[in-house]
């Protein structure tokens, strides 16, 4: 049984660690696509893959056992490492008689995802030296400046300048403060934590979606799944009653489950399928009219898999673009603390008639 995935498991350390890293996955799906294509059967491709692929001889050993066991592919995937996604693509492309190109979307996927981390990491390398370099001017004001800035500070400056008796005890409790809030975003976690583990995975997904902040993220993941997954199988000739039991013997992916437990349901009722897209209030505005213009030119596979290829373009700019306002928000942060170190340094000296001599 899968666990429950919330807020806290990366603080808790009990998430799902994949067995291969992002690289040893392309890899391994490269040659083993690579293999397929040129007519060998999966035992065979995993019998002569350790010869291609040294390092991963021990995770093919125990492939090669699980299969001879009877064991599906997604499911010997699924215990090197391989994310529920990922795997129930696999599922599905099996499903549909398309296991050799679902395989090859796959290592596409990966290699984008692969192309984004590398670009995520150069864009928050400056950003996190940004972050560093002003907790150590805290600690650097709290620790060394402000005591020798107190020393030359006379009582009557102090109680009569109240903009640097604020800056003095904000920078005397900076740890207390940084204290408190950091505990109150752990309170506040934890408790949310334990909210989320008491609901579904469609449940946790419909709480996101009630709050601005994270609605149009939510969304964005939640359309972009089913978009791709009714996509691929409307154009393998399969009808929606037939894709909806299909996902529910889905081993891997509760949510995806549970979501299209909802849609068979209303599909039960008699109600159309954009109409159901519209009603769930969990998808984009636009997913039920990219539907209705589906049918009526009998596309509609092919245009849930292309909005799905936008949803996912759009959603990996417009990270990238709020990952490059944290620069101007630290360097507006520096100026800030920057200019109250200025200000206390400089508001005694303007009081030259109450400073100590």
């Amino acid at each position: 049984m899968i666990k429950p995935i919330t807020i806290l498991k990366w603080f808790k350390g009990q998430g799902k660690r994949s067995k291969l890293s992002l690289n040893d996955q392309i890899q391994f799906l490269k040659a083993l696509t690579e293999l397929l294509n040129g007519g060998f059967s999966l035992s065979q491709s995993l019998t002569f893959l350790p010869i291609l692929l040294p390092n991963l001889q021990n995770h093919l050993t125990t492939m090669e056992e699980q299969l001879n066991q009877g064991q599906e592919i997604e499911e010997v995937l699924q215990t090197i490492g391989f994310g529920d996604q990922l795997v129930s693509q696999v599922y599905f492309a099996r499903q549909q008689g398309r296991l050799l190109e679902g395989l090859r979307q796959m290592t596409q996927q990966l290699l984008a995802k692969q192309v984004f981390v590398k670009k995520l990491s150069k864009t928050l390398f400056y950003p996190i030296c940004l972050l560093i370099f002003l907790l150590g001017l805290l600690v650097a004001m709290r620790q060394f400046i402000l005591p020798n800035l107190l020393t030359f500070i006379s009582p009557q400056t102090y109680q009569k300048e109240p903009l640097l008796r604020f800056l003095i005890q904000f920078f005397s409790y900076l740890p207390q403060i940084g204290l408190a809030i950091l505990s109150l975003i752990i309170v506040s976690a934890a408790g949310l934590d334990a909210y989320l583990r008491k609901r579904t995975s469609l449940q946790r997904w419909q709480f996101w979606t009630q709050f601005w902040p994270t609605r149009k993220w939510a969304r964005l993941f939640l359309t972009q799944k089913v978009a791709r997954d009714f996509g691929q199988f409307l154009q393998a000739g399969f009808s929606l009653q037939q894709i909806v039991s299909i996902v529910q013997a889905n081993p891997t992916d509760r949510l995806q489950r549970q979501l299209f437990d909802l849609i068979g349901n209303q599909l039960m009722k008699g109600i159309d399928f954009p109409v159901i897209i519209h009603q769930t209030q969990l998808f984009t505005d636009v997913f039920p009219l990219v539907i209705y213009h589906g049918q009526l030119t009998s596309q509609t596979g092919f245009k849930c898999c292309l909005y799905a290829d936008k949803l996912w373009d759009d959603s990996l700019e417009e990270f990238e673009r709020k990952l490059n306002l944290l620069q101007p928000i630290l360097f507006a942060l520096i100026a800030v603390f920057i200019l109250a170190l200025y200000l206390m340094l400089m508001l005694p000296m303007l009081t030259m008639d109450n400073f100590n001599i």
